[in-house]
């Protein structure tokens, strides 16, 4: 939704409303959050904000609208300018004239800004000028990436570095940091993923001046064999099919995700809408951090839809208590789909039951279930195990730039230049691929029901 005035308009994201105003070129600056979810509430917020100035954390009076847009349009101008540095230097020149800087005074005020809450704030995605940036530049950043990176800090960094300055970290520190994850038998790409949340805003503050030293120049990335994904066998898929599951909308969206590829937030994503009648029209994805956004690559595809897996998602839609145009894999809330989670804990239950079925013997069971769950991590299975069955069972039958098309992934580099140009029939050659590599996959869930 967005609303349109004179001087600004006002949209919905992520269930809150952000506005933007209009500068003196006619042109509209960033969103700035009004932290209101009713829209009544928000256009209070925008009313005082008009006639009062908005609140900032640099100044203790609100600054009028007007000055901040010439401020920000200052800015954005000096960024994209082509600077001599005899430019430079007379803005310099100004700026001290004006009494707005004293590098005296800025350099002594670096070495007390305390590393961790500086990572903290750096990782805000709400505060951080870092994500804004990227995301003035249409660079791809969400919630849920920035969240992640915050619990890096605070489980990694934080007992490490705590008590320390920005301008105090050295290579040796970061050395010796990533020598003690090592230590900790961690896997290289888990403490590649830690040294990130780092070094990212190190080179960061590097580029933007905020400190003089380069700690994290010449630091080696962490190399080591990553642990494949398990692939459940077809025989293994068809008897999970025919187990008795506690939750038809885990079982049916496992059965998407068997014979579509689909990633698990996609298909908690899945709307009425969506549903073709060959066809899925995957145009978004669900994560708990960013809500409803686009697909990973951001880019729309559509998936050929067995009719049995068609009927079991429009069945699975009647029983939505919130009413038509929800989410096909509802939750108790009418505005969010259910917990993407659940879906590979109740595959594990399933294969475990299919795996190791009941016994009286209480026992008996117990130690069956424990070596059936054993098996389970070992072979490194989970929910997105089922988007590598369908890549290997599509593979032997299609070939692999076909198959990309509806798995939406984006190497090798040289498919991006087929994406573009898919014909008709490539869809129809995955469609009655897909029913080739799957036809005999429920078998024993048809059974069960006919019996």
């Amino acid at each position: 939704m967005s609303t349109f005035g004179a001087s600004y308009n006002f949209y919905l994201r992520n269930g809150v409303y952000y506005v933007r105003f209009r500068n003196s070129r006619g042109t509209f600056g960033s969103g700035i959050n009004t932290k209101k979810k009713n829209e009544r509430d928000a256009m209070l917020v925008i009313t005082d904000w008009l006639k009062n100035g908005i609140p900032t954390q640099d100044t203790k009076s609100p600054q009028p609208i007007d000055t901040m847009l010439e401020v920000k349009d200052l800015i954005a101008g000096i960024r994209k300018a082509s600077l001599s540095e005899k430019d430079a230097a007379t803005i310099v020149a100004i700026l001290k004239e004006r009494k707005l800087i004293d590098v005296s005074v800025e350099k002594k005020k670096v070495p007390n800004t305390d590393f961790i809450i500086w990572l903290e704030n750096f990782w805000d995605y709400d505060k951080s000028p870092y994500i804004e940036d990227k995301r003035l530049h249409n660079l791809r950043i969400g919630k849920r990436h920035a969240y992640d990176m915050q619990g890096r800090v605070l489980f990694h960094w934080k007992p490490f570095f705590e008590g320390r300055s920005l301008e105090s970290i050295t290579k040796n520190d970061l050395k010796t940091f990533s020598l003690g994850l090592a230590k900790k038998t961690l896997a290289a790409t888990t403490i590649n993923k830690i040294m990130l949340a780092g070094i990212v805003p190190l080179k960061w503050a590097k580029e933007n001046e905020i400190i003089t030293n380069s700690p994290f120049k010449g630091l080696m990335p962490f190399s080591g064999v990553k642990k494949k994904r398990g692939i459940l066998e077809i025989d293994e898929a068809v008897a999970i099919f025919s187990e008795d599951w506690k939750d038809e909308r885990c079982k049916t969206a496992n059965m998407v995700a068997s014979t579509t590829g689909l990633r698990a937030g996609e298909i908690i994503a899945i709307k009425l809408c969506d549903i073709g009648e060959d066809r899925l029209f995957v145009n978004h994805s669900w994560s708990e951090k960013d809500g409803l956004k686009g697909t990973k690559t951001n880019e729309p595809r559509e998936v050929p839809l067995l009719p049995d897996i068609r009927d079991k998602l429009l069945e699975l839609e009647k029983t939505n208590p919130h009413g038509r145009n929800g989410f096909i894999f509802y939750s108790t809330k009418p505005e969010r789909p259910m917990d993407g989670k659940l879906l590979s804990i109740a595959l594990r239950n399933a294969f475990l039951d299919m795996r190791y079925m009941n016994t009286k013997n209480d026992e008996e069971t117990k130690k069956g279930r424990e070596k059936a769950l054993a098996e389970w991590k070992k072979r490194n299975i989970c929910f997105h195990s089922w988007r590598h069955f369908y890549s290997s069972r599509m593979a032997d039958i299609i070939e692999a730039r076909k198959v990309m098309l509806v798995t939406g992934h984006k190497t090798p580099e040289v498919f991006q230049a087929y994406a573009d140009h898919a014909k008709a029939q490539d869809f129809n050659d995955l469609a009655n691929a897909t029913k080739t590599a799957f036809q005999n996959l429920y078998k024993g869930d048809q059974i069960k029901k006919a019996g």
